[in-house]
C-alpha cells in the first residue's frame, strides 16, 4: 500500500502532466531520412558519424581514440528508452560503446553526471551504469550478454517516478529476435535531471568504422518542480544596495514585492528589482554603516511553478575597506612573562585596538619582534574594539582573541613589537623594557603591561605601565589603568651617532611625526640632502654631502620636528664628531669592583687616556688567561663613544650601583653581562672590534690596604694610568672618604702624574697618614735614562731597623714607583713619626747609587 505522502506526489505528478500533455516523446530518430542534423539534431563537434543505410554509423580515422554524439533529451522520470546497438566485432575494453540515456552534458567523453548502457567490454556486458564526475558505477549487471564476434543487440531502460530502473536486451548471435529478456532492476536516485541523451564510442584504429546505431525512441518527462525556492546567498554590493541569490529561477511579482523583505539595525528597503538571471534580487535600502552585520529576512517569494518559499533570513557584512593610517591600529596591551600565574592563562599575547573610526581587515598583517613575524587571519576589527593575538595553541583561552602559528617570542627584559599592514607598511611599533612596569614587584611576571591613554600616539614609557586588574591583565577588554595622559611635551633630540664617513643617525626621546619635512645642518658647514625616518620614528637617519672628518668636533641644528602628537621641538643642537682607531695604550683599566656588598654589584671602569675620541662599537670585555681573551662579553650600546680623558663603568645594574655609590657619574654603560669576577682573583680584559686586547688586568684580593677590616664593596683603583697595569704597587683600594669606590670619576688612589727627576728617587707625599684614613699611602718614585736597573728598597725607622722591605733585587723599568701603605712586616701599623724611606740602586756595569728620603706617618 503506498503511503499518503506517495498518494499525493503521484497526485501531483499526474497534474502536471495533464498540463503539458500527455505527448511524452523526447527523441525519436529512425536514420530513414537518410540525415541525422536535422529533425532532429545531432550533436557532432568532431564530425566523425555519418548515416550509411538507413543507420546512425561512426565514421572515424583509422586511430585510437573515443568518439561521442548527442542529443538535448529532459526525459528521465516515467520514462523509457530503446535502441539498437551494432559493433562489426568481439568486444573488448578497448572496443565497446556507451548509450547516455541521462547525460548533464553534451561532450559525453568527459566528467559528466548521468546513466548509461555499457555494451561490450571484457565482460561482454549489456550493464547499466551510473557515472558521477569520473566515477563509474555498475547498478545492474547484464554480463556475457553479446559474447559474439558481430554484436547486434536491442536494449531497452525504463525507470519510473520513484527512481526505479529495468533493463531489458534482445541479443543472439544472428541478432535481435523480437523479445526482450529482462537483466535486473533496482532503485537509484542519484541524478534526477537530464539535458542530453547520446551514444559513445571507444575503438582501436582497425574499428574506427565498425559502430552502427538505429531505432532510438525516448519517451518520458523532467521532474516536475515540487521544490520551493530557498535563500543562498546575501551580499551587499554598496552603501545602499544588496545582492540576494535564490536557488532556481523565481517569479517576477512576489520577487520585487518589497514587503517580502525586511532587514535589521533601522535599514529599510525601498525597492526590489528581480535580475536577467532570474535568479537574483537587487534591493535598495537606506544607508548600510560600514562594518556592521546585518539580517535579512525573506518570505512569501514563488518559483515559476508557483511553490512559495518557507521564510528564511542570511546575514550578511557590510564591509568596504577604507585606507589605514598610522596608529590607526595600535598595540594596546602585551603579555610578555606570563609566570608566576596571578589569574591569566599562563600564555603570551598581543592585544591591538582600533583607535580609528572605521573598521580595518586584518588579513595579511603582519605581527613582528623583528626577527619572527606572523601572518593574522581574516577578522574585521571594528572602531574602538580589541583583539587579543596569541599562539594558536592559546587562543581559546581568551576572549576576542585570534591564534596565529608563529607567534613571537616576547623577551621579559624588553623586545619590539611591531604591527604593518598587507602592503608592509608600519602602522604601529613599541620598544618594551621593564622599566615600563613603574613596579619591581610587578615586572617580574604575571602582569601585563597595559597603555593609558590610546590617544598619547608618542610617548611610550611614560604612557604604559603594569596592570591594576586583579586578574593580573585585561585582555579583549578596556584596560585597568585608562585614563586621560595627553602628550603636551617636545621631542628632544637626545644623541648623534656616525654610521659611517656620511652617515648620522639621530635618536629622539619619542616617536616623530614621520611625515614632517625636517632640515638639518652642521658646523663647521655640511649639508644633508638625504634624510630618511628610521621605522621605529625615534630616529632618523642624515646623509652627508661631504664626509665627516675624523677628530673634528660638529654642532648639528634640527628643525621642523614634530613629535607623532604634533608637538613641534624647538630648533635641536647635537655634537657629534668622527672617532678615530683606537692605538695600545689609548684606552686602559682603571677601576674594577669584584666583591660588592651584599645586594650589590660588580663593575667595571675604564680610561681614554688618549686625545682621540673612541667608538666601543663591538668591543668587549672578557676575562684572560695570561695570553687570549676568554669568554667575551659584547659591549651592548654599540653606539658607544668614549671622549678624550674620560672615565666609562660597565655594570649589569646601574641602578643598584649608583644606590651604593651616590656619586657615581653618569657616564655608566648598561651591560647584559659582565665576564666571572671572583671575589678573591681573577682577570679582566678589555678587547676591540677586532679581538686585540687593549688592556688586561690579572687582579688579587691582596692588591687591597692590609688594614682594611672588610674588603667587600671595596674597588681596586689605578693608582698611575703611566705605570703597568699588572704591576701591584699600580693598584690601591679606593678611599673611605669615596664610600670606597670612584665610577665614573678620578680614582681617590690616583697619583698626581708627580715623577721624580732622571737619575733621582722622590717621595710623594712626604707626609700621610695611614692611621686614620687607611687608605692613605705614599709613593717612592724613581726614574732613570735606561731600564734594566736592579733594586733595593726599604723603609727604616728612627732607630736604623728596616720595618718595611718595599723591593729585593727588583728590576727597573725606566720609571715607576714603590708604594708604601704605612704597615711593617710583621702585619701590623707604623707608629706616628719619622721614617727614612733607603733605596740602594745598582747600574749595569756594578756602579751603586743610594737614596736616602724622608717620609712622615702623622695623625691628623
Amino acid at each position: 500500500m503506498k503511503s499518503p505522502t506517495q498518494i499525493i506526489q503521484a497526485f501531483l505528478i499526474l497534474l502536471w502532466m495533464l498540463t503539458v500533455g500527455f505527448n511524452f516523446a523526447q527523441v525519436q530518430d529512425d536514420f530513414s531520412d537518410g540525415d541525422f542534423t536535422n529533425n532532429p539534431t545531432w550533436i557532432d563537434d568532431e564530425n566523425k558519424f555519418t548515416v550509411s543505410t538507413g543507420m546512425l554509423k561512426l565514421q572515424a580515422p583509422a586511430v585510437i581514440d573515443t568518439s561521442s554524439l548527442a542529443i538535448p533529451s529532459e526525459a528521465i522520470h516515467n520514462a523509457s528508452w530503446e535502441f539498437y546497438v551494432r559493433m562489426g566485432f568481439a568486444t573488448s575494453s578497448t572496443s565497446l560503446s556507451r548509450v547516455y540515456l541521462t547525460s548533464n552534458k553534451s561532450d559525453l567523453r568527459q566528467a559528466l553526471n548521468g546513466y548509461f548502457v555499457m555494451i561490450g567490454n571484457t565482460s561482454d556486458e549489456v550493464s547499466l551504469y551510473k557515472q558521477t564526475g569520473t566515477t563509474i558505477v555498475r547498478i545492474i549487471d547484464g554480463s556475457g550478454s553479446v559474447n559474439f564476434s558481430n554484436v547486434m543487440v536491442k536494449v531497452k531502460v525504463t525507470r519510473d517516478a520513484t527512481g526505479n530502473w529495468s533493463l531489458y536486451a534482445d541479443t543472439s548471435s544472428t541478432g535481435p529476435t523480437g523479445t526482450y529478456t529482462f537483466k535486473g532492476d533496482t532503485i537509484e536516485q542519484t541524478h534526477t535531471s537530464s539535458s542530453f541523451f547520446g551514444v559513445y564510442c571507444k575503438y582501436i584504429a582497425s574499428r574506427s568504422a565498425l559502430f552502427w546505431f538505429d531505432d532510438f525512441v525516448v519517451t518520458g518527462t523532467p521532474l516536475p518542480d515540487l521544490t520551493p525556492p530557498s535563500l543562498t546567498s546575501v551580499e551587499s554590493s554598496n552603501q545602499n544596495s544588496v545582492l540576494v541569490n535564490f536557488s532556481e529561477e523565481i517569479e517576477s511579482t512576489t520577487a520585487q514585492t518589497i514587503s517580502n523583505y525586511a532587514l535589521n539595525n533601522n535599514a529599510v528597503v525601498s525597492t526590489a528589482t528581480l535580475q536577467a538571471d532570474g535568479k537574483s534580487v537587487v534591493l535598495e535600502s537606506t544607508s548600510f554603516t560600514n562594518g556592521f552585520q546585518y539580517t535579512l529576512q525573506v518570505s512569501g517569494v514563488q518559483d515559476l511553478d508557483g511553490n512559495t518559499m518557507l521564510p528564511a533570513s542570511l546575514d550578511f557584512f557590510y564591509f568596504i575597506p577604507l585606507p589605514v593610517k598610522f596608529k590607526d591600529i595600535i598595540v594596546s596591551e602585551l603579555m610578555a612573562d606570563p609566570s608566576p600565574v596571578i589569574g591569566l592563562p599562563e600564555s603570551e599575547f598581543i592585544e591591538i585596538f582600533n583607535r580609528s573610526v572605521n573598521p580595518i581587515d586584518l588579513q595579511g598583517w603582519k605581527l613582528s619582534d623583528g626577527t619572527t613575524t606572523a601572518t593574522l587571519p581574516k577578522k574585521i576589527l571594528l572602531p574602538s574594539a580589541r583583539l587579543v593575538i596569541t599562539s594558536t595553541s592559546t587562543s581559546a583561552l581568551f576572549t576576542n582573541a585570534v591564534g596565529v602559528s608563529n607567534f613571537p617570542s616576547l623577551n621579559n627584559s624588553g623586545d619590539n613589537v611591531i604591527v604593518k599592514n598587507a602592503s608592509g607598511t608600519t602602522i604601529d611599533s613599541i620598544t618594551y623594557s621593564q622599566s615600563w612596569y613603574h613596579s619591581d614587584e610587578k615586572k617580574d611576571g604575571g602582569w601585563s603591561l597595559e597603555i593609558i591613554d590610546p590617544e598619547n600616539l608618542c610617548e611610550e614609557d611614560g604612557n604604559w605601565t603594569a596592570s591594576e586588574n586583579v586578574q593580573g591583565g585585561t585582555p579583549g577588554s578596556q584596560n585597568s589603568v585608562f585614563a586621560n595622559n595627553p602628550d603636551l611635551t617636545e621631542p628632544i633630540a637626545q644623541s648623534a651617532v656616525i654610521i659611517d664617513a656620511v652617515t648620522l643617525e639621530i635618536f629622539f626621546n619619542e616617536k616623530l611625526d614621520g611625515n614632517a619635512s625636517i632640515a638639518a645642518s652642521a658646523s663647521p658647514e655640511i649639508n644633508f640632502p638625504v634624510i630618511q625616518y628610521l621605522p621605529s620614528l625615534k630616529e632618523i637617519e642624515l646623509t652627508a654631502s661631504t664626509p665627516f672628518q675624523p677628530g673634528v668636533p660638529y654642532v648639528l641644528t634640527l628643525s621642523n620636528v614634530f613629535d607623532c602628537s604634533g608637538n613641534p621641538s624647538a630648533n635641536s643642537t647635537l655634537n657629534f664628531i668622527l672617532p678615530q682607531a683606537a692605538e695600545p695604550n689609548d684606552i686602559c683599566i682603571n677601576e674594577i669592583l669584584f666583591n660588592p656588598k651584599s645586594g650589590g654589584v660588580d663593575f667595571v671602569e675604564i680610561y681614554n687616556k688618549s686625545d682621540k675620541h673612541i667608538s666601543l662599537k663591538n668591543w668587549a670585555l672578557a676575562n684572560f688567561d695570561g695570553s687570549t681573551a676568554i669568554n667575551p662579553k659584547t659591549v651592548e650600546n654599540e653606539s658607544l663613544i668614549i671622549p678624550p680623558k674620560s672615565f666609562l663603568v660597565f655594570t649589569t645594574e646601574p641602578s643598584t650601583l649608583k644606590a651604593h655609590y651616590p656619586r657615581t657619574i653618569e657616564s655608566v654603560c648598561t651591560t647584559n653581562m659582565l665576564p666571572s669576577l671572583p671575589d678573591d682573583e681573577g682577570s679582566i680584559a678589555l678587547v676591540d672590534s677586532l679581538g686585540n686586547v687593549m688592556d688586561a688586568f690579572l687582579y688579587n684580593d691582596s692588591y687591597h690596604v692590609i688594614f682594611l677590616k672588610d674588603k667587600e664593596g671595596v674597588s681596586l683603583e689605578r693608582v698611575s694610568l703611566e705605570a703597568p697595569t699588572n704591576d701591584a704597587n699600580n693598584w690601591r683600594s679606593a678611599s673611605e672618604a669615596e664610600n670606597f669606590a670612584t665610577p665614573g670619576y678620578k680614582n681617590s688612589a690616583s697619583s698626581n702624574g708627580s715623577s721624580a727627576p732622571e737619575g733621582e728617587v722622590m717621595v710623594d707625599p712626604e707626609i700621610f697618614s695611614p692611621q686614620v684614613a687607611p687608605t692613605e699611602f705614599t709613593k717612592i718614585s724613581y726614574r732613570f735614562n735606561q731600564s734594566g736597573h736592579v733594586a733595593n728598597a726599604y723603609i727604616f725607622d728612627q732607630q736604623g731597623h728596616v720595618i718595611k722591605i718595599l723591593a729585593n733585587n727588583e728590576v727597573l723599568g725606566t720609571e715607576g714607583f714603590f708604594r708604601w701603605d704605612g704597615d711593617r712586616d710583621d702585619g701590623g701599623r707604623a707608629r706616628a713619626g719619622y721614617y727614612v724611606a733607603w733605596v740602594e740602586v745598582f747600574d749595569g756595569g756594578g756602579q751603586v747609587n743610594t737614596f736616602k728620603k724622608r717620609v712622615v706617618v702623622a695623625f691628623r
